[in-house]
Formats: C-alpha cells, structure tokens, sequence
C-alpha cells in the first residue's frame, strides 16, 4: 500500500473515532491562574517551659476551595528520627513497613507530613541532615487545633514504634526548630515535584552501589538502580553543602471518591480499547443461483347476519260471585247448688233478651302477572371444490460489466415448470334467538253483607232457708240465630309484549398450493484481498488508561492520598542539584504512568508555593485535562507503597539519626523481680526505651559480678550503685579500687 493510499486509510479511521487527531496534535500549556486560596493571617512557634523542646508551630489562616472560606488555626508537631538499629540496612520489607504506617494512619484520618531539613552552614556547627515525621490539625480555635495535633501526633508515634523495632522519635531542639522556622521564608529557590515514584523493596545495603550491573545483566526483573533512594538525596546535598527543605504533605482521598474515579475510569478505558483494531477486505466471486418456490394458499370466509322481531298483546276478563251463609246456635245449661245458712228466703228473677246485627263489606284488588321466553334454532350447511393447473417457462440471458477487480462477463440461462392445485371448501352455520316478554294486570272487587239475630231466655229460682241449708236450682237458655250474603266482582286485563331476535353465521374454508424450480448459472473471475489495520494512540491510551485503572483498584482495596511534594534551596546551585537528585532518587518505570519529574516554577508560582510550604498547607490549583489521574495541578495521587518511597526512613548516617548501631539486645523483662537492692529501672528491647519497672536484687541472687563494655557505657556507675545498695541493705562491707586515674588507688 503506498503512502498516499495510508493517508487515506487513517483519514477515514479519523472520521470514526472523532477527536483523536485533536489528542495527538501538541497544544500550546494554557496559562493557568494563580488562585489567591490562601492568607497566613499571623504565626508563631510554641516552646516547652524550662525545655530544649519545640511543642508545635501555629498558624493563624484563611483559605478558599471551591467558593468555600475556611479559617481558624492549623498546629503542626513535628518529631526527628534520632535511632534506627543498623539491622534496618539489610531489612527488604523497609518501605512495606511504611507502607503499613500509612495505612493505619489513614484508619486515623490523620494529615501526616513528612519533612527533611539539610543544615550545613549553621554559625554554630553543622547538623546534617535531619528526617522529621509530623502532622497538622485544622480547627476554628487554637485549643481545638492543638488538642486535634496531639492526637494525632500519638497516633504517629504509635504507629512507627510498632513498624520499626527500637526506633525513636524526639522533639525537635530549639535550635533546629528556629532554623526550620527561618529557613522556609529565607529560601527562595522553590521546585515542585509530580509524578508516581517507583518503590525499591530491597534491602538498602550498606553503600550506595549499585548491586546489578545494568551493562552486564538484563531482562524485565533486572535491577538497574541502586536500592536506596532518599539517601541518594541526601548524600548529594551533604557532599555540596547546599541546605533545603524536602516538605512532602498529604491529605487522605476517602475510598468513596476513589471508587467513583474508578468507574469513571473503566467506563473511559473500555471506550478506547474498542477502537484499537478493525478489519477491511475487497472480494470478488462466482455465484450459481438456484431458485426453488413454493406456494401454499389459504383462505378463510365468514358471514354474520342477526335478525330481530317485535309483538305485543293485549286482554281484558270480567268475573261475577256470590255467596250466602246462614247460623244458627241453641244453648241451654242447668244449675244445682245448696248450703247451709241461719236465713230462709224464697226468690224467683226472669229476664229475656234479643240482639240483632247488620254489617256491609266492599273489597277492591289488583294483581300484576309478568312472564318471559327464550326460543333458540340452529342450522348449517357445507360445500367442497377441487382446482389443477400446470405451467412451464424459460427464460435466458448475457450480461457484461466493469468491476472493481477488472471486466467481468456473464450469462444466464433458466428454466421452470410450476403445477397449482387448489383445493376450497366452505361451510355456513346458522343460528337462531327469539326472547318473549308477557305482561298481565288483573282488577278484582268484592261487596259482602252480613246479617245476625241473638235471642237469650233465663229463669232463675232461689230457695233459702235459716235453719243454715239452702240449695239453688238454675235452668239458662239461650238461643243466637246468623246470616250472612257476600257479592264478589273481578275485572281482569292482560298486555303481553314478545322479542325475538336470531343470529346466524356462516364460514368458508380454501387451500391452494402450488411448487417450482429454477436454477441459473453466471460464471465470472473473482479476486479477494483483506487486512486489518490497527490504530496505535488508541492502543496507546488504553494501556496507560488501564494502568491508571489498576492503580485505583489498589487504591479502592487499601485508600491513597492526594501528595504535595515541594523542594526549596537557599541558593540557585542548590535548585539546581535538586533537580536532577530528586528523579535520581525516586524515578523508575516499574507500575509507572507518569514518572517523577522536578518542575521549574514562574516566579509568581515560587511566590504561590512557597507560601504553602511555609504553612504547612497544600495548594488547591485545578488542572482540567482529560484522562489524567489528578484533577489538582500541583498534586499527585499516590497509593501507600509510592507515599512509602518518599517517607521511609533513610539509612542516613551525617545527621541526627544515628543508624550504624547495632540494636539493643533482646533483654527479659520482668516485672515482677523481688529483692531489697534497687540497681536501676528496666530497659525494653522491644522500643528500645527505658522503663518505669524496678530492677531488683535479692540477697539469694547475689553472687560474683563483672562490669565489662565499652567506655562510657556506665560501668562504674552500675558498680556504685550495687555497692552502696547492698552497703546500705545488707551492710556488706565495700572496698573500691579505682586505677582509672594514672594507676593510683582509694
């Protein structure tokens, strides 16, 4: 393919993936504004009373982020490493000791700075370097902000105490905090640095050499840097006597943010790995159609017809009645009673009676009869038909054209024959409804007459006598005679209406089916060529996309920090060094994106960093770049293991730290020791420190001792001290020879 031909080939990839000539094409750095997002209102540095102590320095600020005003007071405490045993030089897990650190202190939401200070030109005498670990607390007060800082600053403590075996952490001294103090506004020379460092987990060594040799090894797991790196740092500022300031600042990214970074960027990543391949071809062939048809028909029919009827009627009946009733009733009783009384009386009473009674009745009624029926009918009816054809064809041709692959000429011939066979049948069904409704109201009246005579006769005669007896003898008759006529009229009419309704369907049923063959031949030339094409930034973004996403998913396991590294020098040779000391130290391509690199700032950015530095306070400026990591410009995101890098303790002898020591021997520890001689308190060789806990002699225990060690290590001070304890306990009798002054003895 020529070059012209390739030219238009990533022309057309460039219009499928829109924007991508605008990724590759280098654009001019935009001029970023300098955010005036921070305002050291006042400052100071607190001492302990009656100490060479620093306490804490103290800022008074007020800052901007995001349209948000903060202010109140930040407190920094700070510690320099002054012991690590010279077994931490062959250590291979130093930085992931570190690494451990860090991850409690982000448990602890601690701001965690890192500071090494180089003093080589002090009116006094030179120091060295100085490595010093220390937080910061931001509170609305001073108290809240000291309070916070303490805290946090036995978090620290704790937290490296329990990584690395007998290290201690002091206070700075005065004269080492005032020159820190001073140095951050004297030193004008100020560099940034950015970028991801690569950890080197071996052991540091005992020199600075390098172990593999880059000419004479090789292959992925090769080492080509020496295994230290701050002290390569720090052994080239001592070696020109340049004082600076290595500040390093962090502020911890909660694993929320990180897991929506995370998915921002998968979704981003997964976009451009689809646009690194593709594949294009050009084909030529021979084709020999053969064509066989079918045909198979079908049809259905249906008809719908409903039909609907209306009558009514209408009767009227008339109904005459009487009846005649006649009673009659006779009743007759007789009575016998007797007693016994001092009185005799004779008394006869007759009474008759007759009562007659007429009466005249009238009764009207009405009735309201309803009545329906439904009549249903069906009926259907079928037919069949049966259809044959035949038909035969033929049909030729010549063809000819120019193709993409050269001239082409064709011909075609076919031929077919074609039988249809049809088949029909229908069928109707029928189907009747009818409904009738009947409606009847029928009138009755009634006029009855009664009529009734009752005639009553009775005679009552009474016997009485003195002499105490007397009877009665009563005979009642009564006669009641009735008569009663009733008349009955009845007036009827009835009204019947009638519905009827029918529905009939009827269904036909077709088939048809018919069959074919043709077949054509078109011979030709064909000719096929295909590639595929790869684009290269597409493949270019998604492997640094994808390293970037695999170290979020560290991240998202474990948290990170947002890092603030900056460098200032008192001199222009000094900046100079720290540029090409700094990548030196902490760059590599191991898990790399972006590697470390010094940057030289403007000198409204000098003025603009260099006022965080002194203030212990990361800069806020945003840089708005597509696919990168960090969205802050002076910042970059680091997991545990690169902030341990930057952090781990260096094996640094010119200094405060002394660690060419060999570590304290693993003494027991017994609290609970008995005995009368008190000789001093017990050492731990688990912090290296001295402890609280007594350390006895009991008079059973006491036997032969030696004092041996190294001068100045207190030999004749434990003498003294078992001497004048057992003198004083036990009353021993003591005698000291002391040849230690010229040979003479007391």
């Amino acid at each position: 393919m020529n070059n012209q031909g390739f030219l238009q080939h990533i022309s057309k990839i460039g219009d499928w993936l829109p924007g991508w000539a605008g990724w590759l094409t280098q654009k001019k750095a935009a001029i970023l504004e300098i955010p005036t997002d921070l305002e050291v209102e006042h400052s100071g540095v607190c001492f302990i009373d009656r100490q060479d102590e620093l306490d804490y320095l103290w800022y008074r600020l007020r800052e901007s982020e995001a349209r948000q005003e903060y202010a109140g007071y930040r407190v920094v405490r700070l510690l320099q490493l002054t012991f690590l045993p010279l077994e931490a030089r062959s250590d291979p897990g130093l930085l992931q000791k570190m690494r451990t650190v860090l991850r409690g202190l982000y448990g602890s939401k601690v701001s965690f700075l890192y500071l090494t200070a180089g003093i080589f030109q002090n009116h006094q005498s030179p120091v060295g370097i100085v490595q010093c670990y220390g937080v910061s607390g931001f509170a609305p007060t001073l108290e809240e902000a000291c309070a916070q800082s303490r805290r946090s600053l036995a978090a620290l403590k704790g937290a490296m105490s329990g990584a690395y075996r007998q290290i201690r952490l002091q206070p700075l001294t005065i004269r080492i905090a005032e020159w820190i103090f001073l140095s951050f506004h004297d030193m004008n020379h100020v560099l940034l640095t950015v970028g991801h460092t690569d950890p080197r987990e071996n052991a540091r060594g005992d020199s600075g050499g390098i172990v593999h040799n880059p000419f004479v090894e090789a292959g992925p797991a090769a080492q080509q840097y020496t295994l230290q790196q701050n002290e390569i740092l720090f052994r080239g500022m001592s070696d020109l006597n340049e004082e600076f300031l290595f500040l390093v600042l962090t502020s911890p990214v909660s694993l929320g943010a990180i897991t929506e970074m995370l998915a921002g960027l998968a979704e981003n990543t997964s976009t451009w790995a689809a646009w690194q391949n593709g594949l294009r071809g050009v084909s030529f062939g021979v084709s020999l159609p053969a064509l066989l048809s079918g045909l198979l028909a079908q049809s259905t029919s249906q008809g719908y017809s409903e039909g609907q009827g209306t009558s009514h009627s209408t009767g009227l009946a008339h109904t005459d009645s009487q009846a005649h009733t006649d009673g009659s009733a006779h009743t007759t009783g007789v009575a016998d009673s007797s007693g016994w009384s001092h009185v005799e009386s004779d008394s006869i009473s007759h009474s008759a009676g007759q009562s007659v009674s007429q009466g005249v009745a009238h009764t009207d009624g009405q009735a309201v009869t309803n009545g329906a029926a439904s009549t249903e009918s069906s009926g259907q009816v079928s037919s069949q038909g049966v259809g044959n054809s035949h038909s035969d064809s033929f049909d030729w041709g010549l063809r000819g054209g120019i193709q993409p692959g050269g001239v082409g000429i064709g011909a075609n011939a076919g031929w077919g024959s074609a039988d249809t066979s049809s088949s029909m049948s229908s069928e109707s069904s029928m189907t009747g409804h009818s409904d009738t409704t009947s409606h009847a109201v029928t009138d009755s009246q009634a006029d009855t007459v009664s009529q009734g005579e009752s005639v009553s006769n009775v005679t009552t005669t009474t016997h009485s006598e003195a002499s105490g007896t007397f009877g009665s003898h009563t005979v009642s008759q009564s006669d009641t005679t009735n008569q009663a006529d009733t008349k009955g009229q009845a007036d009827t009419s009835s009204i019947g209406d009638s519905q009827m309704q029918s529905i009939s369907k009827g269904q036909a049923i077709g088939q048809a089916a018919s069959t074919g063959l043709t077949v054509g031949i078109a011979p030709s030339i064909s000719a096929h060529n295909s590639y595929q094409w790869q684009f290269d930034p597409a493949i270019l973004v998604t492997q640094i996309l994808r390293q970037q996403q695999g170290l979020l998913n560290l991240a998202s396991k474990e948290g990170a920090y947002y890092t603030d590294v900056y460098a200032m020098a008192r001199t222009e040779q000094g900046k100079q060094a720290l540029m090409g000391l700094i990548p030196e130290a902490f760059h590599g391509t191991e898990d790399v994106i972006t590697g470390v690199q010094t940057r030289d700032l403007t000198a409204g950015e000098s003025e603009y960093i260099g006022k965080h530095a002194q203030a212990f306070t990361p800069s806020t400026r945003v840089e708005t770049i597509p696919d990168v990591l960090s969205g802050y410009m002076d910042s970059t995101l680091l997991t545990m293991l690169q902030l341990a890098a930057y952090t781990a303790p260096g094996m640094f002898e010119q200094g405060t730290a002394l660690t060419v020591q060999e570590s304290t021997p693993d003494f027991a520890f017994r609290p609970d020791m008995s005995g009368d001689v008190l000789l001093g308190w017990q050492w731990s060789s688990e912090t290296g420190q001295l402890t609280h806990t007594l350390y006895k002699l009991s008079f059973e225990r006491h036997f032969h001792t030696a004092f041996c060690g190294d001068t100045g290590y207190g030999k004749s001070v434990a003498a003294e001290r078992l001497a004048y304890e057992t003198t004083r306990q036990w009353h021993f009798r003591s005698v000291v020879l002391d040849f230690g002054q010229g040979g003479g003895g007391r």
